[in-house]
């Protein structure tokens, strides 16, 4: 049968954004207001790609409560937009499921109000088959499990669901990534609870991971379309289709400093960049991350030139008149290949890299629970996975030998 769907995660509601410095009052204005303006962009893209339901896949806020301030709840301000939200969904016909994460208590509403019959919340613990129909006939069972029961629950209670298509819906847990059967025939396993947005073939199916439609830090290099629509028909189901659904656009531009030996070099490679990022529909806050190694990379290693890069890029965007706020000018972690020169040909940089070869083959543990244990904190929550190790090790220590030698061999 087919059918249409709209998958997000985490609008994390009221929720601040993180290491973006001081800005101008406008543009934290719109910070403050991006998270919950993503709701009309939720709607609006609902009702423009013709979709039978929603589903939002984790945390409305970090706890869940109407309050005060965003500690531990949303505000009443918030949960009014949320409501409304929900009441656009209804009205245009098109129910929505809501599955909490394990620190919500419940969805937060607006005092009086009852949530509309086209809204599924499905409590901490618990599972719910929710039916979702197109053009009025029945398409699709939506088995979502609410946190702390994972996307292997719904699997295991899709069993138990009569024949026809299937989309599980949960959060991914600490720790690692869930287990999906490809022996399920789930058409989709709508996911969240994680900050990067992913897709992948799982059996017959796709899983697919969502995250925050408005991230608070600055991500990778490079496209994050958070949500996704998910799509079935006659020949089974299609390839996500990503959705950017962000009021307000962070990005990263990187610049490559072999490209570039003069100052106005650099910065036509900036405005080269930038192009890619802004849509002229929504303000971008831009880092630029200067990558490999040119002239410009010693003079680059100084405060008081980056600062002075960043005012330059800053009066240029308010000059032309470009929905643009430059956050910061930043140096890459040297090239392998060069650090290993640095290695062979300096004594202090090979007594780095021999520590960061030692580093690598202890683990991650050793050096984090000594970190711990001087800062008095204990266990190991919150350590990065064994695999990520490495590449962690092999970035400090490139950190390492750019600050003591100014990028020079």
């Amino acid at each position: 049968m087919a059918f249409r769907l709209l998958h997000l995660a985490d609008l994390l509601l009221d929720v601040p954004f993180f290491g973006l410095g001081p800005l101008p009052r406008a543009m934290f204005e719109r910070l403050r207001d991006a998270p919950v303006a993503t709701l009309d962009r939720l709607v609006d893209a609902a009702v423009d790609h013709d979709v039978d339901a929603v589903l939002i896949a984790g945390g409305t806020s970090v706890g869940g409560s109407v309050g005060r301030s965003a500690g531990g709840g949303v505000t009443p301000r918030s949960a009014a937009r949320l409501a409304a939200a929900l009441e656009r969904l209804a009205g245009a016909g098109i129910p929505t499921v809501i599955v909490l994460n394990g620190r919500e208590g419940g969805l937060p509403t607006v005092a009086g109000y009852d949530l509309p019959d086209a809204v599924t919340v499905v409590e901490p613990g618990q599972i719910d088959a929710v039916v979702i129909e197109h053009h009025g006939e029945p398409a699709v069972t939506v088995i979502a499990a609410s946190a702390p029961l994972t996307a292997e629950h719904g699997g295991r209670a899709a069993r138990h669901v009569p024949d026809g298509d299937l989309v599980i819906m949960a959060t991914i847990p600490p720790g690692g990534p869930p287990r999906l059967d490809p022996n399920v025939p789930a058409a989709f396993w709508a996911l969240g609870g994680s900050p990067e947005p992913r897709a992948g073939r799982v059996g017959a199916g796709w899983g697919v991971v969502a995250a925050p439609p408005q991230p608070r830090v600055l991500p990778p290099p490079g496209p994050r379309p958070a949500a996704a629509v998910l799509e079935s028909g006659p020949s089974g189901p299609r390839p996500p289709h990503p959705l950017d659904l962000a009021d307000v656009s962070l990005a990263r531009v990187a610049v490559d400093l072999a490209a570039a030996s003069t100052p106005q070099q650099l910065e036509d490679l900036v405005a080269a960049g930038l192009e890619a990022v802004v849509d002229g529909s929504r303000p971008v806050m831009c880092e630029l991350v200067a990558v490999g190694v040119g002239p410009l990379r010693s003079g680059l290693s100084d405060p008081a030139t980056r600062q002075r890069l960043l005012a330059r890029l800053r009066a240029q965007a308010a000059a032309e008149r470009t929905p643009v706020w430059w956050i910061d000018v930043v140096t890459a972690p040297l090239p392998p290949v060069y650090r290993t020169q640095l290695a062979a040909h300096w004594p202090p940089a090979a007594v780095i890299e021999a520590r960061a070869t030692a580093l690598v083959a202890a683990g991650p543990d050793p050096a984090l629970v000594d970190a711990r244990a001087s800062a008095g904190v204990a266990g190991l929550e919150g350590l990065p996975a064994p695999g990520a190790w490495p590449a962690l090790v092999g970035d400090a220590t490139s950190v390492a030998l750019d600050a003591l030698t100014g990028a020079r061999p």
